[in-house]
């Protein structure tokens, strides 16, 4: 089958039809979920039945196979063109690098399902997709250390779309997919997120601004998320750092760190009127030979207030955050600062 792209390659009457269903399907997901009206209208859509259900690259490319768009009815179409833009919103393909492709992709696609149940308001997940309750109050790292603890009874699909019922142990075990951390052919078989390699092999034409619109779709997430933050949708979901940082922050946790109590106390200590001590003799009587009176101690110290004002800060902390008495205080030993990872 010869590809069919929207808008630009004219379609027969089938693809034409199912080209039309998809167009109104990333309108009306837009109501329920505003959020990813922007990605919605950023995507480019390409029907082609060398994926076997759907399918987006971080370009922003959405590829459809027309059999399996066919089959769905309008919600369940909806909800799948919802999952693929949520994969782009929560940058799935950035946080899998140093993980197995397909092992994240299955543990995001738990997470993305549970907040569509809740966002779409429907009680079963549609097209067979992947299930588990509650999997958008935990982090997709979480998800994938449950997969490999209880490997052997954990109940999945052999793909994230009318996949058979399986185990993550035969799945993802000693003879399973995804062992090399790449890509392979019975991989993409099974996940819809797809990489670039694969993006280059299907669409040669296009390389040379595949990673211009790569970075066009990562602004259009984000400004996503922030409206989504703003809507107070998505609240509770974790962060969206690559999977390796969470080694990084592991690490961290086991360093000492001066409790800030004693911090404030020790400033405090310093601004106030020091202990009297000889070392540093008062000014007062200067005039008088015979007699030396004591001066106070004097340290110089800093006030450091840094407040994060990154993305993954919760809104209700950043507003208790905002009132400070702190920031009332006109004094030069005292020094504010913010800092954000965006």
């Amino acid at each position: 089958m010869t590809p069919v792209s929207d808008p630009e390659v004219p379609a027969p009457g089938a693809d034409r039809h199912q080209l039309k269903r998809i167009r109104r399907g990333l309108r009306l997901l837009t109501v329920p979920v505003p959020y990813l009206s922007g990605l919605a209208a950023a995507v480019r859509v390409s029907l082609d039945d060398r994926v076997p259900t759907m399918g987006v690259f971080a370009s922003g490319r959405l590829v459809v196979n027309p059999a399996f768009a066919e089959k769905l009815d309008e919600n369940a179409l909806i909800f799948v063109l919802a999952h693929e833009l949520l994969h782009l919103a929560l940058r799935t393909h950035d946080r899998a690098r140093g993980s197995r492709a397909l092992e994240f992709n299955y543990a995001h696609d738990y997470i993305i399902n549970d907040i569509l149940r809740l966002e779409l308001g429907v009680e079963h997940v549609p097209a067979g997709g992947l299930d588990m309750p509650g999997a958008s109050k935990r982090s997709a790292e979480e998800i994938v250390l449950e997969m490999r603890r209880n490997a052997a009874d954990m109940p999945s699909k052999t793909a994230v779309f009318d996949g058979q019922a399986t185990t993550i142990g035969r799945l993802f075990g000693p003879g399973g997919r995804s062992q090399a951390g790449g890509e392979g052919e019975e991989e993409a078989e099974a996940g819809d997120v797809l990489g670039a390699p694969r993006e280059k092999e299907m669409f040669p034409d296009d390389v040379a601004a595949q990673a211009e619109e790569a970075d066009a779709i990562k602004e259009v997430a984000s400004a996503g998320l922030a409206l989504a933050r703003a809507v107070g949708a998505l609240r509770g979901l974790r962060g969206d750092d690559p999977g390796a940082a969470s080694q990084v922050v592991t690490a961290l946790r086991g360093l000492y760190r001066t409790p800030w109590e004693v911090v404030l106390q020790r400033w405090m200590e310093s601004v106030a009127p020091g202990e009297r001590t000889f070392v540093r003799p008062s000014r007062r009587g200067a005039d008088r030979s015979d007699l030396v009176l004591p001066g106070r101690r004097r340290e110089g110290w800093m006030l450091n207030v840094i407040v994060d004002t990154s993305g993954s800060m919760a809104e209700e902390i950043r507003a208790r955050s905002a009132p400070s008495p702190i920031s009332a205080i006109r004094w030069p030993w005292i020094r504010s600062g913010s800092c954000s990872a965006t």
